[in-house]
């Protein structure tokens, strides 16, 4: 499933772009983990595997397909490698490593309940979506900076 979403969302990113694609898998992984924890709680494993083919087939596919897109544009040119692949290892490494930890204190603190790791991971998403508004590809400044000094 999710190279059938790496291949066919990364083709279709270029009609729409890479941001729309983007904000949109996040918005679906925002609020996939209340129906996949819930399913989880449930013990029924053909629901938990299809629940996990939907959230991470589906929903990580779509946003890893236009990730790599996406981050390389907002960069110049002449910083565009470096600054993805910065962007990349360095928030997997420093956001993603702990997240194990967090999640397995949450469920502790919780009492076994899953519901304050779907919390969180719903924040991260959140937290993705602000970043992804708030990022703006080079070539959408370059055209308002030609714009505004009247090149265009």
């Amino acid at each position: 499933m999710h190279l059938l979403c790496v291949g066919g969302v990364g083709w279709f990113s270029d009609s729409i772009g890479p941001k729309r694609i983007f904000l949109s898998a996040l918005t679906l992984l925002a609020v996939a983990p209340l129906p996949v924890f819930w399913i989880i709680q449930t013990g029924d494993t053909a629901m938990i595997v299809l629940a996990m083919i939907i959230g991470l087939g589906i929903g990580h596919g779509v946003a890893y397909s236009v990730t790599a897109l996406f981050f390389t544009s907002v960069f110049p040119v002449e910083l565009r490698y470096t600054g993805s692949a910065v962007t990349y290892q360095v928030s997997a490494a420093v956001l993603s490593g702990p997240v194990p930890l967090v999640m397995t204190a949450l469920v502790s603190a919780a009492g076994g309940s899953l519901w304050y790791g779907a919390g969180f991971l719903m924040l991260v998403c959140c937290a993705g979506l602000l970043g992804g508004l708030l990022l703006h590809p080079m070539a959408e400044r370059d055209m308002e900076l030609a714009e505004s000094r009247g090149r265009v």
